[in-house]
């Protein structure tokens, strides 16, 4: 079986993704192909997202990360604000799973393979392998994507996965970022957090946004039998 791991963004520390892969080292009916569209700095694991610095000069080893690393490309002129003077970092993240599922889908069409199961996860999590598996099981059982439970806003976009066809109805969302954005009632909140913008402050257009347009985004595209939402199997490594 083949998987493919999209692993994209900011990269915190090099045992994470080293760790995720070493999921499937027991796993020989599993082939692994990983890919990832990130910043050439290396993230502090401890610091806050809204104060991340962008032009860090702790710079990625990419010779490194090509040992994990399938195909792996860096981003190139980050912009911090989007076309509506709102923070970019829900853009640029979906925006970087679309250009990483774009190197897997020409990685799969040159050396003819296919990817029964594609998985989409942050860099930076620490993953229960057992109830992995088991999810995988349940997806080749059963053809449903398999989403994390989240109380507030139903559905994580830390990790999902599910099989190729599907998944890649999700993985591009970055397409209809800004029609989604000018939604009711998405647009009258960012409406008023613009006016009260001053000296390129960065603020996202609202709370919980990743997700909500994740949602969004997923029952726009799938049915509701064609997945399922799970308790969280994974936890995100803050030091």
């Amino acid at each position: 079986m083949n998987i493919c791991l999209l692993m994209s963004g900011i990269i915190k520390n090099y045992d994470y993704i080293k760790n995720i892969i070493k999921l499937f080292d027991d796993k020989p009916d599993y082939n692994l192909f990983v890919f990832g569209h990130t910043f050439s700095f290396l993230g502090n694991p401890n610091l806050n997202k809204e104060n991340i610095d962008y032009k860090s000069s702790v710079l990625i080893n990419k010779k490194l990360l090509k040992n994990y690393y399938t195909e792996i490309k860096f981003i190139k002129n980050y912009d911090e604000f989007d076309e509506d003077g709102f923070d970019n970092r829900i853009y640029s993240q979906w925006q970087n799973v679309k250009k990483a599922l774009n190197l897997a889908t020409k990685y799969s069409k040159k050396h003819n393979i296919d990817y029964d199961i594609i998985i989409k996860a942050r860099t930076d999590i620490d993953i229960n392998q057992n109830e992995l598996f088991k999810h995988i099981d349940c997806i080749n059982k059963t053809g449903k994507v398999v989403f994390g439970n989240q109380s507030c806003h139903i559905l994580q976009d830390q990790l999902f996965l599910g099989p190729t066809d599907k998944m890649k109805k999700i993985l591009n969302l970055v397409n209809f970022y800004y029609k989604y954005c000018n939604k009711h009632p998405w647009k009258k909140i960012a409406d008023e957090r613009k006016s009260l913008l001053i000296n390129n402050e960065k603020h996202l257009r609202f709370g919980g946004m990743s997700e909500i347009l994740l949602y969004q985004h997923t029952i726009k595209n799938l049915k509701q039998k064609e997945y399922i939402i799970v308790n969280k199997f994974w936890n995100i490594i803050r030091s």
